[in-house]
């Protein structure tokens, strides 16, 4: 037991995070030096998964994923965060290179989570299909995990341990999850009550989220994710309910291949993707705008809306703003944005096949 204690400390150690950080250029003077920039602006662009810009240029992929599944890892991940609070490895020894999440706890790694879960979600997918080499598939998995997870270690924002723990905790949890992801999918799609009841589970699940003593942007987080979730799974249910996309029927991998694009393939690809960013920052702004709207409504009703400590918006109003806009963008984009596709001639005609 005592070493077992002492290996837990030892992957603790954020000594081990110094280290790695020396390895690659890494030092600390007056200020951080930076072994290669190019290597540093590829571990950043790489590990914020759940920054805003990158969750919304994430969106456009989501719903060829298992939603729901993603959705659970993040949110378990996220709440054991909160019950368990470790810090951040310790600066000094580790170099902070990113200090906008340093106030978060580190255990799990969510990063490390969603490191494996997303592009292994993406196999299945592609896997049930099409016809692919699922050697090929495992290698692109381990290379992408490899990269999101040291660059946590890199950027000095997680122990080994937190990366291990977020690891193993996303393993064993996709082995009941991955099974159970097209029954419930194809149960959200066809149950007339779906978009009543994405709303009561994500809303409780916000209510009953695990908060800390000390304020932490972990929650705004997780209620993004859950409007995210929401968001997708009610457009894809409207697109089946108003047979916009085809029942359920089984897509047999032995009669699909992937076939390289021509340039015209290619051209249509980019106005599509084009159109579909275009709307979705639409939808934000559209939506910022009626929420800026909502706070002068407020202000005028007398009711506080800024904390005065964190000088941003009291929390109800934060995770409520952050819920609505997450689940409205993420609903256009499933709903809104493939119809226009197909009126200007653009869409995907896969998608119209691919209900669950």
């Amino acid at each position: 037991m005592d070493n077992i204690r002492d290996y837990i400390n030892y992957l603790k150690d954020p000594e081990l995070v110094a280290n790695f950080q020396r390895f690659f250029g890494v030092i600390r003077h007056d200020a951080p030096e930076i072994g290669s920039m190019l290597e540093n602006g590829e571990v950043i662009t790489n590990s914020p998964v759940v920054e805003k810009e990158n969750e919304t240029l994430q969106l456009p992929g989501k719903w060829c994923l298992s939603g729901q599944s993603l959705c659970i890892l993040f949110y378990l991940g996220q709440s054991i965060k909160d019950i368990i609070q470790w810090p951040r490895p310790a600066c000094p020894p580790v170099v902070r290179l990113q200090t906008k999440w340093s106030i978060e706890f580190g255990m799990p790694s969510t990063h490390a989570m969603i490191s494996i879960a997303l592009p292994y979600s993406v196999l299945q997918f592609i896997s049930d299909r099409y016809q692919i080499d699922y050697r090929i598939g495992i290698i692109v998995v381990f290379f992408w995990c490899m990269l999101i997870t040291l660059s946590r270690l890199y950027l000095g924002m997680h122990t080994v341990l937190d990366v291990i723990a977020g690891l193993l905790l996303a393993i064993v949890l996709l082995i009941p999850f991955v099974p159970l992801a097209d029954l419930t999918d194809r149960y959200l799609m066809y149950n007339k009550w779906t978009p009543l009841l994405l709303l009561i589970i994500t809303v409780s699940l916000i209510i009953i989220y695990p908060t800390s003593d000390q304020w932490t942007p972990t929650k705004g987080d997780t209620t993004l994710i859950l409007g995210t979730c929401a968001g997708i799974l009610t457009g894809g249910w409207l697109m089946v309910t108003l047979e916009i996309q085809d029942h359920f029927h089984v897509i047999n991998p032995m009669n699909n291949f992937i076939i390289w694009p021509s340039l015209y393939d290619i051209g249509v690809m980019v106005v599509r993707s084009g159109l579909g960013y275009l709307c979705i920052v639409m939808s934000f702004l559209i939506i910022k705008y009626i929420l800026c709207f909502v706070d002068v409504i407020l202000v005028k009703c007398g009711v506080k809306i800024i904390d005065d400590v964190l000088r941003r918006h009291i929390p109800l109003l934060d995770i409520t703003y952050k819920y609505v806009t997450f689940y409205l963008v993420s609903f256009n984009l499933i709903f809104v944005v493939p119809i226009l596709q197909k009126l200007l001639h653009v869409e995907r005609l896969s998608f119209y096949h691919e209900a669950k």
